[in-house]
C-alpha cells in the first residue's frame, strides 16, 4: 500500500503556527494525523512474552514521567492547535496510573472547550478494571479495548506471566455493565495454538456483544518473540479456520479507511442468523500505512509519528525547558512531517525499534 504514496510540497504545509491558528498534523506523504495514542505510563502488571521480558525491565524513573498537568497541556495543544479529534489512553497498563481519572476528565474537557465531540477511548488488560469501570465511564470515556490473548488459564499464565485470567474476565464483565459505547477485545495471534483457539474466542465475544479483533503478531522491539518454526502461524489461515464454524461477510457500508481492522459481519454457518461483528488486523501481511492517521505521545512526552520508527521528538524535555505552546506545537508538526511512508516490516533493511512497546504506547 505504501508505494502508492507520493511526497507533497513542504512549503504549503509548514507555515509558522500562531496562537489563533489550528494547523493539522500533516506528513510529507499527504496523510493527516487525527488520532492521538496517549500513553500515561510504561509500567504494566502483566509480563506478556511479546512485550516485556520475564526477568523485569528498567522502568522509566517516575520523575521523568509527565505529571497530569503536563499530559493535559500537551493533549490540549493537540486538540486545540493540531487538529486531533480522538484520543486513546494507553500504556503500559493505564489503570496503574493513580491519577488516570483526572487525566481522562481533563482530556474530555479539552474536547469540550474546543467545541468538539469528546472522542475518548482506553486500552487495558482489564486485570484491574472491575473496580474502576463505572468511574472511568463517568469521566467521559466512550470506548474500551481489552487485550486478552487466550481463554485458557494455563496458557494465559504462560503468555502473561501471571495466573490471573479470572481478574481479566471480571474486568470484561464490569466494562459491559458500565455501559461503554463499545467494548472490543484484542487478541494477538502468536502461533498455531492461537489459531486453534480463535473460534472459541470469537464465540465468547459474540455471546457478550463484544467485537473481537484478531491482530497479526508484529515482531516489535528488543523483546520480540521468536516462535518455533513448527508453531509459526500463517495468518492467512485465520479466516478459513473461523469459517468452518461461522460465515463472515466483509462490512462494506460506512467503512473508516483509517481504521486498521478489516471488519466482518458474523453469521451462523447456515447464514440464517446475524451474530455480531469482528475485525482482522493484518499489520504485517496487509499493512495499512497509506491510511495511517495516528500520532503517539509516550509517558515522558516523546512524540513518535510511526510505531516502527525511531523518529521522535522529546516534547517533554522542551516543555520542562520552558517552551511555549506555539513552540511545542511547531515541534510536533515538524517531526510529523518526517514520518516515513511505511513501517518496512518484511523488508531486508527493516530495523525494529530499540525500546519496548510499553515505553511507546499501543
Amino acid at each position: 500500500m505504501t508505494e502508492t504514496l507520493t511526497r507533497v510540497n513542504r512549503v504549503s504545509q509548514v507555515a509558522p503556527l500562531t496562537s489563533a491558528r489550528t494547523v493539522p498534523l500533516r506528513d510529507s506523504w499527504g496523510r493527516t494525523a487525527r488520532d492521538l495514542r496517549l500513553s500515561v505510563t510504561d509500567r504494566c502488571d502483566l509480563r506478556c512474552s511479546y512485550c516485556l521480558p520475564r526477568g523485569g525491565v528498567k522502568w522509566v524513573p517516575r520523575r521523568e514521567l509527565l505529571d497530569a498537568s503536563e499530559i493535559l497541556r500537551l493533549a490540549g495543544i493537540a486538540i486545540h492547535r493540531l487538529g486531533i479529534t480522538q484520543v486513546r489512553l494507553t500504556g503500559g497498563e493505564p489503570l496503574l496510573r493513580p491519577d488516570l481519572l483526572e487525566i481522562a476528565a481533563g482530556v474530555r474537557e479539552s474536547f469540550v472547550s474546543a467545541g468538539l465531540d469528546p472522542q475518548l477511548a482506553l486500552t487495558t488488560n482489564a486485570r484491574s478494571l472491575a473496580p474502576l469501570a463505572a468511574a472511568l465511564r463517568a469521566t467521559g470515556i466512550r470506548r474500551i479495548n481489552i487485550s486478552l490473548d487466550t481463554l485458557d488459564p494455563n496458557r494465559f499464565a504462560q503468555i502473561a506471566g501471571r495466573d490471573e485470567l479470572a481478574k481479566a474476565l471480571a474486568g470484561i464483565d464490569a466494562a459491559l455493565s458500565a455501559g461503554f459505547q463499545t467494548v472490543k477485545m484484542n487478541t494477538v495471534m502468536l502461533d498455531r495454538v492461537s489459531l486453534r483457539e480463535a473460534p472459541e474466542l470469537l464465540r465468547f465475544c459474540l455471546e457478550r456483544g463484544i467485537e473481537w479483533r484478531a491482530i497479526e503478531y508484529m515482531p516489535f522491539g528488543p523483546h520480540a518473540v521468536r516462535v518455533d518454526s513448527t508453531q509459526q502461524l500463517d495468518f492467512s489461515q485465520l479466516r478459513p479456520t473461523l469459517e468452518r464454524e461461522f460465515h463472515l461477510e466483509p462490512v462494506r457500508d460506512n467503512v473508516d479507511i483509517h481504521a486498521p481492522a478489516t471488519r466482518f459481519v458474523v453469521f451462523n454457518s447456515a447464514r440464517t442468523q446475524r451474530l455480531g461483528t469482528m475485525g482482522i488486523i493484518s499489520s504485517v501481511s496487509a499493512p495499512f500505512c497509506a491510511n495511517c492517521n495516528r500520532t503517539r505521545l509516550s509517558p515522558t512526552g516523546v512524540v513518535r509519528p510511526c510505531l516502527f520508527s525511531d523518529l521522535s521528538c522529546d516534547l517533554g524535555m522542551l516543555l520542562r525547558s520552558g517552551a511555549s505552546d506555539d513552540e511545542l506545537a511547531q515541534a510536533w508538526a515538524g517531526v510529523t512531517w518526517e514520518k516515513p511512508s511505511g513501517h518496512g516490516l518484511g523488508q531486508q533493511d527493516f530495523h525494529s525499534p530499540t525500546i519496548p512497546m510499553a515505553q511507546i504506547g499501543g
